[in-house]
């Protein structure tokens, strides 16, 4: 189920509205921790599928602009053999938010050795309702970068700190937690951080230097009524930006009607999804620097009878053209086991798959695409595409990232 709100929350200014006691923006913050665990996202609607034309124009190089067709008949791709991943060691350190002690106090934002699980020194304390915005580390840099719930104001804010520690600093600030939604949603607050560790995506169509601050407008990705952005990576190649967009249910799906106790309720049609439907309701999207006057273009679907619906994108992948992904083996099952993937995108070929234990929850990938933070059981852990070996770290946090 997708908390709409935590979808909506952007860089768009919006009006400020009374604030909202600070109790009951955390409580919503774990119900958010919770959601993510049991499915990364529920998608549907009554759109066509999205068409494998874009991939072939980006094959060609002769079309310029986002293309959307009708159903195809080709085959779907299937996954081919590639080389194992190699072992790549972990980066040295990692940023993590801490759990939070309780209403009135913020949870600390700490810098921790990946070796020994030690904190090596604190960069700060905030609240963070909306976790799925996540942490990055921009190493190229020097800063972590992390959103924060301005509890005076009841905004969010995208906050840079120095590695080294000293005074954060506000990059930009989004509108009212309780704002309207708008009918076409943008990007999350914090979107992705190139694998180089120097240069931030953000908000769709803004990418800063981290070093200078420079900004450069891209093309705003093509974001139709009633779709909204789920998750977004850049590629391995550093000048493509990669991008799932998926058909919002309508609202009336989330809205429980009727007493706890009484006869079974029918479930609106519009409201069913099957893996066909979710496959037909999402498409990945792949912008390509190097030519701005390309467009969007839409890519292969990945080879899963759900397509792009219900995968996470993580990061970029240890392939080209591939990005790192996470999803529930089965989504609509509680409990049931996370798995990560690495996509190829041009193809839709699955080539890494791993599957983590029971309510594993996913943080991060690292810049090789092979290392990977994730929760679970209380422990925050670690493990490699290359070596399935899981190894504990330190007790859980809330966030964490490379």
């Amino acid at each position: 189920m997708i908390d709409l709100e935590a979808r909506a929350r952007t860089l768009n200014e919006q009006a400020v509205t009374p604030r909202l006691p600070v109790e009951l923006v955390l409580k919503r913050g774990h119900r958010i921790r919770v959601r993510r665990r049991v499915a990364a996202v529920v998608v549907a609607g009554s759109l066509l599928v999205v068409g494998l034309a874009g991939a072939a124009m980006h094959s060609t190089g002769t079309t310029k602009h986002l293309v959307v067709t009708g159903s195809t008949t080709q085959p779907r791709p299937t996954a081919t053999a590639s080389a194992p991943p190699h072992a790549v060691p972990a980066p040295k350190q990692f940023i993590a938010h801490l759990e939070q002690g309780g209403s009135a106090r913020p949870g600390k934002v700490v810098i921790i050795d990946t070796a020994t699980g030690s904190t090596i020194r604190s960069i700060g304390a905030d609240y963070d309702p909306y976790l799925s915005n996540g942490f990055a580390i921009a190493r190229a840099a020097g800063v972590a970068l992390w959103t924060r719930l301005n509890e005076p104001a009841q905004t969010l804010e995208l906050v840079e700190t120095p590695l080294t520690g000293g005074a954060a600093r506000v990059m930009t600030s989004s509108g009212f937690l309780d704002g309207p939604l708008p009918e076409q949603r943008s990007a999350p607050l914090l979107t992705a951080v190139d694998a180089a560790g120097a240069r931030l995506w953000m908000n769709g169509n803004a990418i800063v230097d981290l070093s200078t601050g420079k900004q450069q407008r891209v093309q705003a990705p093509p974001v139709e009524t009633g779709w909204s952005w789920d998750t977004a990576s850049w590629m391995p190649d550093g000048h493509e930006l990669f991008m799932v967009e998926g058909q919002d249910l309508p609202r009336t799906c989330y809205t429980d009607i009727g007493p706890a106790l009484g006869p079974p309720r029918t479930t609106p049609a519009e409201c069913i999804t099957t893996p066909a439907t979710r496959s037909s309701r999402t498409r990945g999207l792949v912008y390509d620097l190097s030519d701005p006057n390309g467009g969007w273009r839409v890519t292969a679907t990945p080879d899963r009878p759900e397509g792009w619906w219900g995968l996470r994108i993580l990061g970029a992948g240890r392939l080209p053209s591939t990005v790192v992904a996470v999803g529930n083996f089965a989504p609509t099952t509680t409990g049931a086991a996370s798995t990560l993937m690495t996509v190829d995108v041009n193809t839709g070929a699955i080539v890494d798959q791993l599957k983590l234990p029971a309510d594993a929850n996913v943080l991060s990938v690292d810049a090789s695409g092979t290392n990977i933070l994730f929760t679970t059981n209380r422990r925050l852990e670690r493990v490699s595409l290359a070596d399935p070996k899981l190894v504990i770290l330190r007790r859980q946090v809330a966030e964490a990232a490379w």
